[in-house]
């Protein structure tokens, strides 16, 4: 694995080159990352560490807040809520594709949405018909376009108690933090990647965070967005 200060040369080395292409042409977007995946497998921590990073690398970077604690008017208990969630990571997105930033950062957006209709799907207030038809819209490549690297951070079930309850001196279940849930949420992880073909899209990474510390996670994520980095600034003129 490559030492820290190596990957953030390699990061730094990308937004030199990405603010010289962009004074020649300033429609060009800003790099879009969006994390996400299953509860306690980080993606708050780290998507607060990629901006720390970035920013001490002199990076104009913001990082959006979650949809959850933005969306409050739409209850929670109806596929609504992640239709609207889904709507507000592209508005995010979208109203600053001329900006001058160089990094937008989702906290969950357009994919998480994506994987929790299938969770509406199977409690039966989605029909597999409207389910497809979610999935080929918020799918459709442009809105992909819009995004260099999805990562998803994955996390044992047993471990993300175990990480929920270490700080929580209630030990009785959530209503999403519980064991069954958070292993039904795994396995809709799995599927939209699979059904995305993931493992062939350079826009797509996943990687479990079980074993790991944060500094660790931190590491693998910030390769994965220097690796896409690059490979975009490759194709861009």
């Amino acid at each position: 694995m490559e030492k820290f200060h190596e990957i953030e040369l390699r990061i730094s080395r990308c937004l030199t080159r990405f603010r010289r292409l962009r004074r020649n042409n300033p429609r060009i977007r800003p790099f879009v990352v969006e994390l996400l995946g299953t509860p306690k497998s980080g993606k708050t921590t780290i998507a607060e560490a990629i901006e720390h990073t970035l920013k001490r690398n002199d990076g104009i970077v913001t990082a959006r807040p979650e949809g959850a604690t933005v969306v409050d008017r739409v209850k929670r208990d109806t596929p609504h809520y992640n239709l609207e969630t889904c709507r507000y990571a592209l508005s995010e997105v979208t109203q600053r594709l001329e900006s001058d930033l160089d990094l937008i950062i989702l906290d969950r957006g357009l994919m998480d949405g994506m994987i929790w209709m299938e969770y509406w799907q199977k409690r039966g207030d989605l029909s597999e018909d409207d389910y497809a038809k979610a999935i080929a819209f918020y799918g459709m490549e442009i809105f992909r376009d819009l995004f260099d690297l999805h990562v998803l951070l994955v996390c044992e079930p047993e471990v993300a108690m175990q990480r929920e309850l270490a700080k929580r001196r209630s030990k009785k279940d959530g209503d999403t933090m519980n064991l069954g849930t958070i292993q039904k949420l795994r396995g809709y992880h799995d599927n939209l990647w699979t059904r995305l073909d993931g493992n062939s899209d350079h826009r797509m990474s996943m990687h479990d965070s079980s074993r790991e510390t944060s500094e660790e996670t931190l590491d693998v994520v910030l390769a994965h967005m220097a690796d896409v980095f690059e490979r975009r600034l490759v194709g861009l003129k």
